[in-house]
């Protein structure tokens, strides 16, 4: 788990320790990320090459803690507004399985939800093309020409009968 987060450690010290028998989905018992997986604290340190080694050594993405559950884990708890890693990260835990299925929180998060509020769309689309519910938004049409549609689009959505005035989630 310390390597799954430390910056000296990369994804060959994952491997090593898989392979002297570290065991991938233990559960944490410490004081503040009790209950957290070596590949759920990876996903929050935002590498893709650790997660991947943790995904090949057989650590499930299909965890769920709290209601908390991997891609919620790779968009939350730090910053994605710059991260240059974040659609690869996305993409990787797609192609492993991650549930699309609109799990959201008891505070009402949502992978979709949180990056549309911080504006990374880019990756609302790559989870939307995956098959992420997109109902969650609540998006007008006009909303989603803004973030993921041409000028046309937006055009078009400007000319329908919508509420101009309506709000997402």
């Amino acid at each position: 788990m310390a390597a799954a987060t430390s910056s000296h450690a990369g994804p060959d010290a994952i491997r090593a320790l898989v392979s002297a028998g570290a065991y991938v989905d233990a559960p944490s018992h410490g004081m503040y990320e009790g209950g957290h997986t070596a590949l759920s604290l990876a996903v929050q340190f935002g590498d893709p090459d650790k997660v991947a080694a943790l995904l090949e050594a057989g650590a499930s993405p299909h965890y769920c803690r709290e209601g908390y559950d991997v891609l919620l884990d790779a968009v939350l708890g730090r910053d994605i507004f710059s991260d240059s890693r974040l659609l690869s990260l996305l993409s990787l835990l797609v192609e492993r399985g991650a549930r699309l299925d609109g799990n959201v929180t008891r505070y009402q998060e949502s992978p979709l939800r949180m990056l549309s509020r911080c504006g990374r769309f880019d990756a609302v689309d790559l989870l939307l093309k995956a098959g992420a519910d997109g109902h969650q938004l609540q998006w007008t049409a006009l909303m989603h020409a803004i973030a993921l549609g041409a000028l046309n689009d937006m055009t078009d959505a400007l000319t329908s009968a919508e509420e101009l005035e309506a709000r997402d989630f």
